[in-house]
């Protein structure tokens, strides 16, 4: 049985979101970040990085979120979730996850750890400032390519990286103008993958209520 470690609506989101598409067993480990769980010796012999996700079945140990996600998905053949090797989809697919990974994410990062960049407090408002107007300006290509191509990122077909970019679009969720909000066919993706059974047994089980990619409002 996989073991998937993280915290409720971090990065592990994705995986988990995978692992239940896929109708695997798995147990979630839940990590305290608060009690510093992600930085115990026992989880750090895991990641040494002192991060989330991570994803242990047996002797195997794997950290990354798209890395989980792809092997996820390799391990299990038939999945649904990645176009045939060889085929141009399957090129499409590697784009734009790590588009989503390197791109998109950084911005994210940045913007809820400014202290990663800078080790002056008086720092982090412009910090923040400057990854919210970068990861604005990364949604709004990603929907200009909805838009002409969507609904999903590989057209009619959907894939392993829409789910990527639905955690990722949650998280913008406190930004000004969420993303969800502002860009149509972001919103359009976000319906259809909140229609998934497996991406609703995924927020349920977190405890995340619809709808998943803006505040609550109660």
């Amino acid at each position: 049985m996989y073991q998937l470690y993280g915290f409720i609506g971090s990065a592990s989101l994705a995986p988990r979101m995978v692992l239940e598409e896929l109708k695997l067993p798995y147990q979630f480990i839940r990590l305290d970040a608060e009690k510093g769980d992600h930085r115990n010796p026992a989880y750090l012999r895991l990641n040494p990085n002192g991060r989330v996700p991570t994803l242990v079945e047996g002797d195997e140990v794997l950290y990354e979120a798209a890395a989980i996600c792809l092997h996820l998905c390799d391990r299990h053949p038939t999945s649904h979730l990645v176009p045939a090797l060889g085929q141009p989809a399957r090129g499409q697919l590697y784009k734009w996850l790590m588009f989503l990974t390197n791109t998109l994410q950084p911005a994210l990062i940045a913007y809820f750890y400014p202290d990663r960049l800078s080790t002056d407090p008086a720092d982090a408002p412009a910090i923040k400032a400057r990854a919210e107007q970068n990861a604005q300006q990364i949604y709004q290509q990603l929907a200009e390519h909805l838009d002409s191509n969507g609904p999903y990122l590989l057209g009619a077909e959907f894939s392993v990286a829409d789910l990527y970019l639905l955690m990722l679009i949650r998280w913008g969720r406190w930004f000004a103008a969420p993303p969800v909000s502002s860009h149509p066919s972001l919103q359009r993706l976000v319906e259809l993958l909140s229609q998934r059974e497996a991406v609703k047994a995924t927020f349920a089980a977190e405890g995340i209520p619809a709808p998943y990619c803006l505040l609550p409002t109660g």
